[in-house]
């Protein structure tokens, strides 16, 4: 009951602050354009810095680094960090090249459809609004897991409480309010996570580990570098067509992408990177705990209050921050192209107060989106090939949508079934048991890696001079 109590004031205050900044904010600039939808060339590299980097860490950066690292050791410590980095550094480049070669549009989607058709754009749309709508279910789902198990709300009531506050200035601001908000929640993030790494016990993880052992024993194991790799291929490829970061793209000062995005990158790659040491550490020490997805939480005191207030304002924060983002992005791309004039604008109201209704439903049932996810990864890891060569090249890509659904059906084929049984492939051949043993192990890995080696390699054999 103490701990509810605890929890209940870190929530509170926590909402009120952020909704209290929203609207201070709005009201502020209610009369300098509207910006609901798309905001353009106006954001400083300082303000850039903290919307990408608060957008990038949601509440998954509590959970999935440390639980990881436990099962592909310090390969996936390295492969999660660099996959959350590389995106940002990759759209430093792609991002500032895209503005150059068209400046009128306002994201990626927006590109293709001028250089690689309706039907390519079509499906990209399709994939991105998927993919965001399950990174959205996956983050009101863990806030709701977090807030039941330290707070004894249900998760219902959990997951209500946190859309509520998410909307309440969506609907007002939008895209500018979005980035707008996410300074103050970036400045609590930094604040909550030097605190918990200050007070991680590092030199008693250190004294009972030995990080070079543990380093040559996993970067020799093909497993563990698989799964390293896995993870740098799904989320680079699936970041690159995320949205709500090609609208910060557009929102950001010439001047400010590149310094904005490289900063943004180092940022997260040290904050997943000491994340994922945290979950070995936290099995070395023997503080693990029997639930391997609170393996930061094992290190941390919560027994202090303080500690506890302080864990529901981060866990608010890095939710908040993400929340606005993905309902702006999701609800954006239903007007895409379209003015922001008052028809177009209550449809962009009106479908962000549809989307909430299933992440609601998803989030109070407590169901595991992660296979979601992976299958989103795939959709992307299908669709790269012609988006790269399109940014970059000089030939005309006419069959990209042919490449990306060939590149989908072959990754399908190879792809591992739900609870990670034996994909299509390896069922039809007869089992784990009488295909290769390297294949059947990483049958993931392998999935995403020629589904990629595909798109490119059509891309390329498709291509035409212009």
């Amino acid at each position: 009951m103490y701990t509810s109590s605890l929890v209940y004031i870190g929530l509170a205050s926590s909402i009120c602050v952020f909704v209290t900044f929203a609207l201070i904010s709005y009201m502020s600039a209610k009369n300098s354009g509207s910006a609901i939808i798309k905001y353009k060339n106006a954001v400083s590299s300082t303000l850039g810095v903290s919307t990408l980097s608060a957008s990038a860490l949601g509440i998954w950066i509590l959970f999935s680094p440390p639980s990881s690292a436990l099962f592909g050791g310090m390969a996936s410590v390295l492969g999660y960090a660099l996959a959350s980095a590389l995106p940002l550094f990759a759209l430093a480049f792609l991002g500032t090249r895209l503005r150059s070669v068209m400046p009128e549009a306002s994201s990626l989607i927006e590109y293709t459809e001028v250089k690689l058709g309706v039907a390519y754009k079509n499906l990209l749309l399709v994939c991105s609004i998927f993919y965001m709508f399950i990174f959205l279910c996956a983050e009101m789902t863990a806030v709701a897991k977090v807030l039941e198990s330290y707070g004894s709300l249900s998760l219902g009531l959990g997951a209500f409480i946190i859309l509520l506050s998410a909307v309440s200035y969506s609907l007002l601001g939008g895209l500018r309010l979005s980035i707008k908000t996410d300074m103050i929640q970036f400045v609590l993030i930094a604040f909550a996570l030097a605190l918990f790494f200050y007070v991680i016990p590092w030199h008693q993880s250190l004294a009972s580990i030995n990080l070079v052992e543990e380093v040559k024993k996993d970067f020799t194991n093909f497993n563990s570098v698989a799964f390293g790799l896995t993870l740098i291929i799904a989320v680079l490829c699936t970041e690159v067509f995320n949205h709500s970061t090609w609208q910060r793209v557009y929102a950001l000062r010439d001047e400010a992408v590149k310094k904005s995005f490289v900063i943004s990158g180092s940022i997260v790659f040290v904050v997943i990177f000491l994340l994922g040491l945290s979950g070995i550490f936290a099995k070395s020490t023997g503080l693990l705990g029997s639930d391997v997805n609170l393996a930061l939480f094992d290190l941390l005191n919560l027994s202090n209050p303080v500690m506890i207030v302080l864990l529901i304002i981060l866990v608010v924060s890095l939710v908040l921050s993400s929340a606005d983002t993905l309902l702006n992005g999701i609800a954006s791309l239903f007007i895409l192209n379209k003015d922001e004039d008052s028809k177009n604008l209550n449809l962009y109201r009106i479908m962000m107060i549809v989307t909430c209704f299933p992440v609601y439903y998803i989030a109070s049932k407590g169901y595991d989106v992660f296979y979601m996810f992976l299958i989103a990864d795939l959709i992307c890891c299908a669709l790269i090939g012609p988006a790269i060569f399109a940014i970059l090249g000089k030939k005309e890509y006419k069959k990209s949508f042919l490449v990306g659904i060939i590149s989908l059906v072959v990754g399908a084929v190879l792809f591992p079934g739900v609870d990670f049984t034996d994909g299509i492939l390896v069922r039809v051949l007869g089992g784990a048991n009488e295909v290769n043993a390297l294949f059947a192990t990483n049958q993931l890995f392998f999935s995403f890696v020629i589904t990629v080696f595909l798109s490119f390699s059509l891309t390329s054999l498709f291509s035409v001079k212009k």
